[in-house]
């Protein structure tokens, strides 16, 4: 294939089955145990209607799963859904200097994502909301309730879904680092 075959993302299924975010679209696959090539433009999902357009538009950087199994994925600016037999464009970032760093699916009716310069967004039952830091913050709060750490655009935080705060800041930037976009709290 003359397209571009890069993979921005994976998500494995227990059953041997991967999702990949790829320079073409999103891709569900069996990943191949011996050493035979796949050709990701041919497991492209039928329901993306962007294959014929630019580069730009096709690429995807992020897929992920809920706790419920819906999937999620985005670009920079694009936030999607897979609804069985389509589809669904939830939410588009318009500055294109804001873009979009990782998500936090929750349900088929909640995902949470994180952007470069408005921090946390929220897109419950197809509402989209910001959570700014001033808000997101809350020192001690919820502490003991399930989180999942994040990196933002200030540092790592215990963010908490369910109550859409964070309970814990790290500013990595004190600590010299710029632009990390993986990194594990040890």
């Amino acid at each position: 294939s003359h397209l571009p075959q890069g993979v921005n993302d994976i998500l494995l299924e227990r059953d041997g089955m991967a999702w990949l975010a790829t320079e073409n679209g999103p891709v569900k696959t069996r990943l191949s145990r011996n050493g035979e090539k796949i050709a990701l433009v041919n497991h492209i999902l039928p329901q993306w209607n962007y294959k014929n357009r630019a580069q730009g538009d096709r690429r995807i950087d992020y897929i992920k799963k809920a706790a419920d199994g819906t999937i999620y994925f985005s670009d920079l600016v694009r936030v999607f859904v897979l609804k069985e037999d389509r589809i669904e464009l939830l939410h588009t970032i318009t500055n294109n200097r804001d873009p979009i760093l990782s998500l936090f699916p929750i349900s088929a009716s909640k995902i949470f994502f994180h952007s470069v310069k408005t921090e946390i967004h929220k897109i419950e039952n197809g509402m989209h909301t910001n959570i700014p830091h001033k808000i997101l913050y809350r020192p001690g709060v919820n502490d003991n309730a399930e989180g999942i750490w994040h990196i933002g655009t200030f540092g790592l935080y215990l963010f908490h879904p369910q109550t859409a705060t964070a309970s814990r800041f790290i500013n990595i930037q004190e600590e010299g680092v710029d632009g990390a976009t993986p990194m594990i709290k040890d």
